[in-house]
């Protein structure tokens, strides 16, 4: 993925696509046309078995992070796929914590 996105799709597009559990669109949904890493965005998550849509900060961080999310310098996106199921920094969120982000371009 690219240091960039964007995202505009409207509710019933999303809604209907995700197959979303929530009748209403959450009041921050609103088109985005250049999104970068560390900014909060709409995000779809499974939750009980029900998709939803939550807004989330874009980018990783780790289990093991104690210090405030100020302090953390990196706005880690992205991964290889040869070493995601090794690197101690991605390896637990790839296993167990995944989400979508809805992009229309980038």
């Amino acid at each position: 993925m690219c240091g960039r996105f964007t995202q505009h799709y409207a509710w019933k597009e999303t809604h209907d696509l995700y197959e979303l559990t929530a009748a209403k669109p959450p009041t921050n949904m609103r088109p985005r046309y250049n999104v970068c890493p560390t900014t909060i965005v709409d995000t779809v998550r499974s939750v009980g078995g029900k998709r939803v849509i939550e807004p989330m900060r874009w980018g990783l961080v780790p289990g093991w992070w104690q210090k405030s999310l100020k302090e953390l310098k990196l706005a880690t996106f992205n991964a290889r796929i040869e070493t995601v199921t090794t690197k101690p920094f991605i390896r637990t969120a790839f296993k167990q914590r995944r989400c979508l982000l809805p992009a229309s371009g980038y």
